[in-house]
């Protein structure tokens, strides 16, 4: 069975490592991005299968980079928000939307 490959891109890298440390032990390959420029830069050279996206990144905000992730990503991906008080701000800021067209390509 192939190894599926996540990109996780997080600014704080307390948080990051514990993501990848888990997804590891899991045995998912793990790509690390500490701002949007990395993400997309990651992403153009090793196409992961799924990206996980904080919301508040210091170089664009998450929705931004996963608007941009879409055309490197291996086929079928799907973005799913965070959990917790950024969700809400996400969804007012154009998330949902986000979410809801990857989610209609789905079927």
């Amino acid at each position: 069975m192939a190894q599926h490959t996540v990109l996780v891109v997080e600014d704080d890298a307390s948080i990051r490592s514990l993501i990848a440390e888990l997804l590891d032990d899991a045995g998912y390959r793990v790509l690390e991005a500490d701002c949007g420029k990395m993400a997309l830069s990651l992403a153009r050279e090793h196409a992961p299968s799924v990206a996980l996206v904080d919301y508040m990144l210091p170089d664009m905000s998450g929705l931004d980079v996963l608007e941009r992730l879409r055309g490197y990503l291996k086929s079928g991906m799907r973005a799913a928000p965070p959990a917790g008080r950024e969700v809400r701000h996400g969804e007012r800021a154009g998330g949902a939307r986000v979410v809801a067209d990857d989610l209609a390509g789905a079927g």
